[in-house]
């Protein structure tokens, strides 16, 4: 009775959170085509974004396009909507991203400013970037209704897709899933930039894999998050049947869970939490394997990963393959906790092959840059104005 008590609290306020959110959305949204003029120069851009928290995969790779931004001698600004703690949102995002700093406006005196380009990074914030004087640009990271069940929050978040802004996409995915849902003939312009790696944070580093039958022990680290697109569920469970199926073999297996919130128990393994850079790095460098379950659009921790040495176990639903391949990664048809151990078998019985899996996935990745990725969003800007 408790349990059940428990469940319905927790659903109640995950309702009562949306309920809050849209009734902010609503209060503020038009939901009309807008009709936009290109800007005469690429001078003055401000970002819209929700509360800039530590670790933030997302808003990290914001910070690196602005940086490019930057470099260019254009005047880089960001606010956030819902929160003015400026000082607060500053400091988390020199420590998501050390050699720059964001130049945070409060919303109100981001309202009095005009500006050349106006960019929102997530799907709700484009009814607040509408509000701001400036040619409006949805930075889109991942196709964004799939968060969501189809309810409130998803059809907000389409909707925020059909309002006639131009689209810049990090890699080509989220515009095949636009094309594919999206009443096409509300969209605005649509861009993408290629999906970026920076290979100096992470350098290529080749795994010795030759005695990894011998030890009856296999490190893996997985990355998790309590989001649908991780399929978190399926994931613990099917290494839960895993560590089963090898225990029978005398063989151990370590899961080294990264990403979820540090108070959740897990049944085997370790869960660490939410780590830091250099702590990540160290994982990848104890550990054999990497899992990540890119089920919308990819992430850099495959990225990572693989820089790193790691073989990389994915499924083929999602959209790993897009990105790098179907001969890059361990990719896995099923949610088979056997069909992974035997995969799994069958590569740590012939670590030749296992080395030109890495390798493969290696080369894949060699010539990626942000470098290339952030002067390309520069180009996207530079053609939208009317001087290019």
């Amino acid at each position: 009775m408790l349990k059940k008590s428990a469940i319905s609290l927790s659903k109640y306020v995950q309702h009562k959170n949306t309920d809050k959110l849209v009734e902010q959305v609503l209060d503020i949204a038009n939901f009309e085509l807008i009709e936009q003029n290109p800007p005469k120069e690429v001078k003055k851009v401000i970002f819209v974004t929700p509360y800039m928290r530590k670790h933030s995969g997302g808003l990290t790779s914001v910070l690196r396009i602005a940086m490019r931004l930057s470099a260019n001698n254009i005047d880089v600004f960001f606010t956030c909507p819902t929160n003015d703690n400026c000082l607060e949102m500053k400091k988390n995002a020199c420590d998501n991203l050390a050699n720059y700093e964001a130049n945070y406006l409060s919303w109100i005196e981001a309202r009095k400013m005009e500006y050349d380009f106006v960019i929102a990074v997530q799907d709700t914030y484009i009814y607040y970037a509408r509000k701001l004087k400036g040619y409006l640009i949805y930075f889109v990271q991942d196709y964004e209704p799939y968060f969501n069940p189809v309810g409130d929050r998803y059809f907000l978040s389409k909707k925020a897709i059909e309002l006639g802004e131009d689209i810049i996409s990090l890699g080509k995915w989220n515009l095949q899933e636009i094309r594919r849902n999206v009443v096409l003939d509300k969209l605005g312009n649509l861009y993408s930039i290629d999906f970026p790696f920076e290979v100096s944070e992470y350098p290529l580093t080749k795994k010795d894999f030759k005695n990894i039958l011998e030890k009856k022990e296999i490190n893996i680290a997985v990355y998790i998050k309590r989001e649908s697109k991780r399929l978190p569920g399926i994931v613990m469970n099917l290494l839960n049947h895993l560590y089963d199926e090898y225990k029978k073999e005398d063989i151990k297996i370590n899961i080294y869970y990264f990403g979820l919130h540090n108070v959740e128990k897990v049944k085997y393994g370790v869960n660490l939490g939410r780590i830091s850079k250099s702590e990540i790095r160290n994982l990848y460098d104890k550990c054999d394997f990497g899992m990540v379950a890119s089920m919308t659009n990819i992430s850099l921790v495959p990225y990572e990963m693989i820089a790193s040495g790691l073989p990389v176990i994915e499924f083929r639903d999602g959209s790993y393959s897009s990105f790098l391949g179907e001969d890059t990664a361990i990719l896995l048809e099923s949610f088979s906790h056997m069909e992974l151990k035997e995969k799994l078998d069958n590569y740590i019985k012939d670590i030749s092959q296992l080395n030109h899996l890495c390798d493969r996935a290696q080369e894949k990745i060699k010539n990626l840059s942000w470098d290339i990725s952030g002067n390309q969003f520069v180009d996207i800007l530079k053609k939208i104005s009317a001087n290019d």
